[in-house]
């Protein structure tokens, strides 16, 4: 599952059911109120798909989605992925980001939801997005940029459910702090996993990105 404001694209390098989430792409967010509601709406697509205990992967926002579905049914998921996910909330440049996304004008809004002017944007803060992320957060919705965000932040996240866990965190990290990693080291259970891997989180290279795509297949393969 892909971050906030992110695409389902990358993910197709794994053998996988990769759905676009509420608030993306044209489907409504409307009617979830919080990230439960979205765990739910993953369950109905692997519902819909008769797929029997998937390994679920996610990233960013995704990350934190999958350890709700670990939550709400443990039994229906062999595994999760837990990738570049800010456990302990939003970090201070996240919070910045998002009350300027807030301060903003609506005219303003629409003039830079622009996929060049944004990508422009994202290099002068040194947050380079791809292309298909910069096209996807181009047709967001403001209102629903800031209630995922909301949603992320008012959640707590249980690192102890019944299910084998992978945490990635990535060095360099700008919307998540090393803290993260610190903390789930700290606290996830004996049989659980979590790596940090250098450039491994948001904003890495192509050739960062796919060492961490080794991480997660390898554990994707592992019979534990």
């Amino acid at each position: 599952m892909h971050g906030l404001a992110g695409n389902n694209q990358g993910f197709f390098r794994l053998p996988c059911l990769a759905p676009i989430l509420p608030g993306h792409q044209g489907i409504s967010l409307d009617s979830y109120q919080n990230l439960t509601d979205i765990a739910n709406y993953v369950f109905q697509k692997i519902k819909d798909q008769e797929i029997k205990k998937p390994v679920v992967v996610g990233f960013s926002m995704g990350g934190l989605i999958t350890l709700k579905m670990a939550k709400i049914k443990p039994r229906q998921i062999a595994k999760i992925v837990v990738w570049a996910s800010p456990v302990l909330g939003l970090n201070e440049r996240a919070q910045k980001i998002l009350k300027i996304v807030e301060l903003l004008p609506a005219w303003l809004f629409k003039t830079i939801q622009n996929p060049t002017i944004l990508g422009k944007i994202s290099c002068l803060l040194k947050m380079p997005v791809g292309r298909s992320d910069l096209q996807v957060a181009s047709q967001m919705k403001k209102q629903d940029v800031l209630r995922l965000a909301a949603m992320m932040a008012k959640e707590k996240y249980d690192l102890k459910t019944p299910v084998r866990k992978l945490f990635i965190f990535g060095t360099n990290d700008s919307l998540v702090d090393q803290e993260n990693y610190d903390f789930v080291k700290q606290n996830k259970r004996s049989e659980d996993k979590v790596v940090l891997v250098k450039n491994g989180g948001h904003f890495g290279t192509e050739a960062d990105w796919s060492k961490t795509y080794q991480v997660v297949e390898k554990f994707i393969g592992s019979e534990n």
